[in-house]
């Protein structure tokens, strides 16, 4: 009995070490004074994925990509329902036929250090990272 008591316990914590944590809320930010306050999805989609630089309520957008990779695999599932790998590929044809490049990938001190400078800069991080100097986007629902 206790063989197998220890057994279950051993299981118990093989399957309790595999299971991954709960990422936190990946959130679309902008610096606290940026004129950005809210996007459709399809413009989230469209200013990430190069089919938009402008907005006309504000102008030119600069979208931020992050430099960790499941950070931004969750962004683009969560955003634009596409896997990184489908992303990958969208932004391989676009720079053959030499019609744009992907959003620059930085880490979040880039990303917050870029914010702050550059009102018309748009990126993401986890809900958790936001601090008073940056401000979510909502997004919009149809």
């Amino acid at each position: 009995m206790k063989k197998l008591y220890q057994h279950i316990l051993s299981l118990s914590l093989v399957l309790l070490t595999s299971i991954p944590a709960q990422a936190a809320d990946v959130v679309l930010v902008v610096a606290a004074n940026s004129p950005v306050v809210s996007l459709d999805r399809q413009e989230v989609e469209d200013i990430f994925l190069g089919k938009m630089t402008s907005l006309t309520r504000i102008g030119k957008v600069t979208p931020l990509d992050r430099s960790e990779e499941n950070l931004r695999q969750q962004f683009y599932e969560t955003y634009t329902n596409k896997t990184l790998s489908q992303v990958k590929a969208h932004w391989a044809r676009i720079i053959f036929t030499g019609r744009g490049y992907p959003p620059k990938a930085v880490n979040l001190d880039d990303l917050k250090r870029t914010l702050r400078s550059n009102p018309s800069a748009i990126g993401y991080m986890s809900a958790d990272q936001v601090d008073d100097t940056l401000r979510t986007i909502k997004l919009n629902e149809k």
